[in-house]
């Protein structure tokens, strides 16, 4: 790897600091430009190891297909160019990108039927392993953040609809009150209220319905309490996700 080489690529990461996303594209740009192709493909993995985000030049490559094709020495021999056949029967290549702990981080893929420079392009992943490192752990840090804060929103909600319970002047208000507070933490378009009558559910507030013109259908609404759903609830205790309304 030439003194100049290594001088762009410092100075494309460091103008990339903190990363970014436009960042995989100047990148991808570099080692297409190091390998004499116009058709190359850059992944970065999450830490469950499924693909986060992706960039491609020239031809789109099959993301999925072409971490399928990389050989099992890869997880092993990081940093190293490995020649495979990519989707599409192209010949090509892939240097897959290893932290320090031996975790895959991210993978490119050139297709090219020439041999690309080998030093110069594992040289270049050295370079670049930290800054993926450094790119994860800032997803890392703006997930937790956001978890924080969805926790903080979601106290901050149940404290008010305590305080409706105590405050409110009549039952209408403290349960339009809790559906209110229900939209701050758990964003939705319709939402509703039913209380246990004779072995029935009968709805008794909601919002949001109007828009589907529902209003009426939902306040006639009345289930037994035989419904699988309901039935699952009352044994446990516990709320449950349908996903198919439709159909349950």
């Amino acid at each position: 790897m030439t003194e100049q080489e290594i001088t762009t690529l410092a100075t494309l990461l460091e103008q990339h600091r903190p990363p970014s996303e436009q960042a995989l594209t100047d990148l991808l740009g570099y080692f297409a430009a190091l390998s004499n192709t116009r058709d190359a493909l850059l992944i970065l993995l999450d830490e469950e190891g499924a693909i986060h985000q992706s960039a491609h030049l020239g031809r789109p490559l099959d993301a999925n297909a072409c971490l399928a094709a990389l050989p099992p020495s890869a997880s092993t021999s990081g940093r190293t160019l490995h020649a495979l056949t990519l989707p599409g029967d192209l010949s090509g290549w892939a240097l897959p990108l290893i932290s320090t702990e031996g975790e895959l981080l991210a993978a490119l893929f050139l297709a090219t039927t020439s041999t690309p420079p080998r030093a110069r392009l594992e040289a270049s992943a050295a370079l670049l392993v930290p800054w993926i490192e450094n790119y994860r752990l800032r997803r890392q840090l703006a997930h937790a953040q956001a978890q924080q804060q969805h926790q903080r929103e979601l106290a901050q909600a149940l404290a008010e609809a305590a305080a409706a319970l105590t405050d409110a002047r009549n039952h209408d208000e403290v349960l339009d009150e809790i559906l209110e507070q229900l939209q701050r933490v758990v964003p939705h378009t319709a939402s509703n209220i039913a209380i246990i009558e004779d072995e029935h559910t009968r709805t008794v507030r909601w919002r949001g319905y109007a828009p589907f013109g529902l209003e009426t259908h939902i306040t006639e609404l009345r289930l037994p309490l035989s419904t699988p759903s309901i039935q699952q609830m009352i044994a446990t205790q516990q709320p449950i996700v349908i996903s198919d309304t439709h159909a349950d």
